[in-house]
């Protein structure tokens, strides 16, 4: 089984799919609705999602071949560059978008 994490989903839209874009089933289910201040760059956010994919990691259940986190990857491209996470915004919205125009592991990341 297959499970992908979205982070800062707020709440729940029913109206979401409403568009006409995406099939029957989807407008009955509905959305995610997110918050605007969940911010990824920061420092804290950083090392929350670091640590997320270690806790992942240890979990019995869990075969630690199949997971793949984007940060852990973009970790080792900045550890290649002589710095490491986490670090101040700027400096990681840098890095980031290196990292996706540089690997294509980056830009795979940005197309999940």
């Amino acid at each position: 089984m297959k499970v992908d994490l979205t982070f800062g989903v707020d709440g729940y839209d029913p109206s979401f799919w409403g568009d006409g874009t995406v099939s029957y089933w989807q407008t009955l289910i509905g959305g995610p609705t997110f918050d605007i201040r969940f911010e990824t760059t920061s420092i804290s956010s950083q090392q929350a999602t670091l640590d997320l994919c270690q806790s992942i990691r240890e979990l019995d259940f869990v075969r630690t071949t199949s997971i793949n986190c984007w940060i852990e990857r973009l970790r080792y491209f900045v550890i290649k560059k002589g710095e490491d996470l986490p670090m101040k915004t700027a400096r990681f919205e840098y890095y980031l978008e290196r990292w996706i125009l540089e690997t294509d592991e980056g830009k795979t990341a940005l197309a999940r």
